[in-house]
């Protein structure tokens, strides 16, 4: 259960920083980069969109996985 959690929480953080780097509060957004060649290569807001988009689907089957459920049931 713990384990869930950290991954959760992980997730959060993920999704915190890619809407900061879409924001433009940070500077980290650099995917690659040479010293010598003084080469750079950012991330692609597309790129970003879709972690984004991967990261909050796999937060939301997680927190599936860990919210209570109701189980119904009939008698006859």
């Amino acid at each position: 259960m713990e384990e869930l959690e950290e991954q959760k929480q992980n997730l959060k953080l993920r999704i915190q920083n890619i809407n900061n780097c879409l924001n433009g509060k940070i500077d980290n957004d650099v995917q690659s980069y040479q010293i010598n060649g003084r080469s750079i290569t950012k991330y692609s807001i597309t790129e970003l969109l879709a972690l984004l988009d991967y990261s909050k689907k796999e937060l939301s089957s997680l927190e599936a996985k860990t919210k209570p459920r109701k189980i119904f049931t009939r008698f006859a």
